[in-house]
């Protein structure tokens, strides 16, 4: 199955993608933190389509890492020491757990080119600070795209209509 990822530029300007993402792991089922991820796309890696992800503890050659907030920017370096990964899938166990929001800031400043999509169990009032942190694709389920992208868009007009960039992070 195919997902849909909704990305947003440095101009908050919004526009979906649709990917297909798949989970490389040596263990013989999921890892049991990633139960329940509804990405419609972790699947087989014997369909060989899509986009590989990884995780740092079970790291295999693959296009790009799955983090949580267990994670550390540290775990991230010692991948980044071994290859080259320029997509990072963060997977929000919990929306009370602020740790996200500093491990996709440090994502940010350690590579300002790459890709950054925050999926799992986030409020969507926090896309917007998810994005301040440097955040570009979010991933919910199908039911809440619109009131995401209706979200995500109120970053144009927030402010007196100026850009999310020149917004605060924190009010």
């Amino acid at each position: 199955m195919v997902t849909q990822v909704i990305n947003i530029d440095g101009m908050a300007n919004i526009y979906e993608s649709a990917e297909d993402f798949f989970l490389i792991t040596s263990l013989k089922d999921k890892p049991s933190e990633y139960l329940g991820f509804d990405m419609n796309a972790l699947k087989a890696h014997d369909q060989g389509k899509g986009t590989s992800l990884s995780t740092p503890s079970d790291y295999h050659d693959a296009s790009g890492l799955l983090l949580t907030a267990n994670d550390t920017i540290e775990t991230v370096k010692a991948v980044l020491n071994q290859t080259s990964i320029k997509l990072f899938v963060v997977y929000v166990l919990d929306f009370k757990d602020g740790r996200v929001f500093s491990l996709v800031r440090q994502l940010r400043q350690l590579d300002t080119q790459a890709r950054i999509i925050v999926a799992g169990e986030f409020g969507l009032d926090q896309a917007s600070y998810f994005y301040k942190s440097g955040a570009d694709g979010f991933v919910v389920s199908p039911e809440r795209i619109t009131l995401l992208k209706s979200t995500l868009n109120d970053l144009k007009t927030a402010h007196a209509g100026t850009s999310a960039n020149a917004l605060p992070m924190f009010c």
